[in-house]
């Protein structure tokens, strides 16, 4: 967990989100036709397992790659839990070395993380700086969410 945790970047992107409007378009979408949203959500689904299989197995280029799968997928099947900005955002990490990542929540703003390569973290930090939002630090930890210093 530590040498996951030491290659991900937890990122405020500055845009505000209500989850509750991403939810009812999912739904919407879901009602809109019902056999495609079934089909994806059996592929998130089956994304969400191979993740699984990745954390045991310690692959975190794979889990990376997943991230950014599993993200595509959701955002087929709903479009606005992205934005431009997180589309440009997400670039700017892979052609810096990210291996993956995706968008927290229900996505919509709020914020993003990603897998990238260790040698290039700081890199990318940089970079993310010269952005309108923030990294922002963060552990695991066994015990439950636990908030300090914000």
């Amino acid at each position: 967990m530590k040498a996951l945790e030491k290659r991900i970047i937890l990122y405020y992107t500055g845009e505000p989100h209500t989850s509750g409007n991403m939810v009812s378009a999912q739904v919407s979408s879901y009602l809109k036709n019902k056999k495609k949203s079934k089909e994806s959500l059996d592929t998130l689904k089956n994304i969400a397992f191979q993740m699984r299989d990745a954390v045991k197995s310690e692959n975190i280029e794979d889990l990376g790659r997943l991230l950014t799968k599993d993200w595509r997928e959701k955002t087929e099947f709903n479009p606005l839990i992205t934005t431009d900005y997180m589309r440009k955002l997400h670039e700017i990490i892979m052609k810096n070395g990210g291996i993956g990542g995706r968008v927290c929540g229900a996505g919509g703003g709020g914020c993003m993380f990603w897998i990238v390569n260790l040698h290039k973290k700081e890199e990318i930090i940089s970079k993310l700086n010269k952005q309108a939002g923030k990294p922002i630090h963060f552990e695991f930890i066994s015990d439950g969410l636990q908030i300090s210093n914000i």
